[in-house]
């Protein structure tokens, strides 16, 4: 069924557009890593900060209890002066009980008005960590135990630590996009290049032209252009590959293609059709002046060497195109004109019969 067909064709081409273009595939993957890496590293810092933090105020808890208590079993709050005299002691304790020796800690006892009696330790940092505890003489409360332990350490190291996490994260992008995403991105550029592209050439395939003829028409159509096709094909292409091997073929295709290649203009497209058969898209040239620039193409490729001891000769067929002119009804008009070169001796260039 033509219908079925061309639903087929239809659906295969979409398929294959929405994966000729992956960078957007490729972007989203990258963000996402990166999106990722950056997650991991706010998470490790922020553990790091909390399993740090939790720790500080449960040790300035559990201490603030133990002071407090041994406080009120050995001290008459009234008696402020004899608090005063433990001050040595309570700094010795300070600096067995404190869970690193780079943090501050600082012990203030208040009375039951809130009057600051004694304060042991420094610590002048801020923020700070504060915790507090009743003093009780014989169950009576008679004041306020406060500890704080500064915060600065925490900050610093979680600082540290937020540091290395962002350099590692950083270092990760960098290997993820240098090397795998790199691979990938490089591997998927080449097999859309394939995709466009003839292998052995390097030209344009017949969808990539299509595509490319689609808009010369349609710019050809707007702005009352002329727009030519030629196609050509090398003269006794299989005796060569009889005589000189297939390898020796595909050079002399190579050598073929670099040659007309350095004869087209900027605008001009140049696609391999088939076998040794060539395409030329040529916008902004009437009838005429595409006779011309085939004859000078079929007299460069006569006089030049493309890898084989004998001359290579081309026949050349040529037809306009008219607005409604798919591309592939343009190419056959045109060759139709190439075998009439064929026919009336080869290494001739021939155009399309009006009408």
């Amino acid at each position: 069924m033509p219908g079925g067909d061309a639903m087929s064709s239809r659906v295969v081409r979409d398929h294959t557009a929405s994966w000729s273009h992956p960078e957007g595939l490729l972007r989203a993957v990258g963000n996402g890593f990166i999106a990722l890496t950056i997650l991991a590293v706010v998470a490790v810092t922020w553990m790091s900060y909390d399993h740090h933090l939790r720790y500080y105020c449960g040790y300035l808890r559990i201490l603030s209890q133990m002071r407090a208590q041994h406080i009120s079993e050995r001290i008459i709050s009234r008696h402020p002066e004899s608090w005063k005299h433990e001050a040595a002691r309570i700094e010795a304790l300070l600096g067995r009980q404190r869970p690193e020796a780079h943090l501050s800690l600082e012990e203030c006892v208040y009375d039951s008005d809130g009057r600051l009696i004694a304060a042991v330790g420094a610590c002048r940092g801020a923020p700070c960590l504060r915790e507090h505890a009743e003093l009780r003489d014989a169950g009576v409360s008679v004041g306020m135990l406060e500890i704080r332990m500064e915060l600065n350490p925490l900050v610093r190291r979680t600082a540290m630590i937020g540091t290395v996490a962002t350099l590692m994260g950083l270092v990760a992008i960098g290997l993820f996009g240098w090397f795998p995403m790199r691979g990938w991105r490089e591997s998927q550029q080449r097999v859309c290049f394939l995709a466009e592209h003839d292998p052995l050439t390097e030209l344009l395939n017949r969808q990539a032209a299509e595509r490319v003829y689609a808009h010369e028409r349609a710019r050809a159509s707007r702005h009352e252009l002329a727009l030519s096709v030629l196609i050509f094909d090398i003269d006794h292409f299989k005796r060569i590959n009889d005589s000189y091997g297939h390898e020796r073929g595909d050079q002399v295709l190579r050598a073929l293609t670099a040659l007309v290649s350095e004869q087209l203009r900027a605008s001009d497209t140049l696609v391999r059709w088939g076998g040794e058969e060539f395409v030329i898209i040529a916008p902004h040239t009437t009838v005429d002046l595409a006779v011309q620039f085939g004859e000078k193409l079929r007299a460069a490729v006569e006089a030049a060497h493309v890898g084989i001891p004998e001359a290579v000769t081309i026949s050349i067929g040529i037809s306009p195109c008219e607005r409604t002119d798919s591309l592939p009804a343009a190419v056959d008009r045109a060759d139709e004109a190439l075998y009439r070169a064929k026919r009336a001796g080869r290494n001739r260039v021939e155009r399309a019969e009006s009408g």
